[in-house]
């Protein structure tokens, strides 16, 4: 039974104690009306999480971050805000439809549309997560056309993939970005390099 809920941009978070039988944990479901949404939270043995008040926080902060409205999709801040919505979008929005992944080994006769890692039910469902797919990436596009911003990507991929030991060199980190070393403007490249000198100056390899 639930012990509590949070509701957030027309999600339904539902907390609950679970008794595995050797110890209780708190854990929690996420719902879109009757669709259960995963990939949002984690009970609180996985997170070393102790207290209702202290689980709720966690589950409120999760809401926050993973769990968007349509039209929080209509901007983009900086690269953060972008992963924050792209990720939405692959993992949040296409449970929000009738569909099911292609990983299921159930029989999938009868959805019509195939987009990322879902079959739909209905073609104007997978075109809908797709044109927010879209528009997100032009946003995004426009967004790297700004030197700090692209600065700023620059030095969170080049953490992510510690650039500065990785024998590949910068090409995964740009990659990441939909960037290549060879086609980077001489500009771009200033940029890039000094992402790279200050990753080398402060990362702890």
């Amino acid at each position: 039974l639930s012990i509590t809920s949070l509701e957030h941009n027309g999600f339904t978070t539902f907390i609950f104690e679970d008794d595995n039988g050797t110890f209780k944990e708190l854990n929690a479901m996420t719902f879109y009306g009757s669709k259960k949404i995963d990939y949002v939270t984690y009970p609180d043995y996985v997170n070393r999480i102790e207290g209702l008040e202290a689980y709720k926080a966690y589950v409120k902060k999760q809401q926050e971050i993973k769990l968007l409205s349509f039209d929080d999709l209509s901007s983009v801040s900086n690269y953060d805000d972008y992963r924050k919505k792209i990720d939405f979008i692959y993992n949040i929005m296409p449970q929000l439809f009738d569909s099911q992944s292609i990983f299921d080994s159930g029989v999938n006769k009868g959805y019509k549309f195939k987009f990322f890692t879902r079959y739909y039910r209905y073609m104007q469902d997978g075109e809908t997560v797709k044109k927010y797919r879209d528009a997100l990436e032009k946003l995004y596009q426009e967004m790297m056309k700004d030197s700090e911003k692209l600065y700023q990507a620059l030095v969170h991929e080049f953490y992510n993939h510690e650039t500065p030991i990785d024998w590949d060199g910068w090409e995964p980190a740009l990659n990441a970005l939909g960037l290549s070393e060879k086609t980077l403007t001489p500009e771009q490249l200033k940029i890039a390099a000094k992402a790279y000198n200050y990753v080398c100056a402060n990362g702890t390899w």
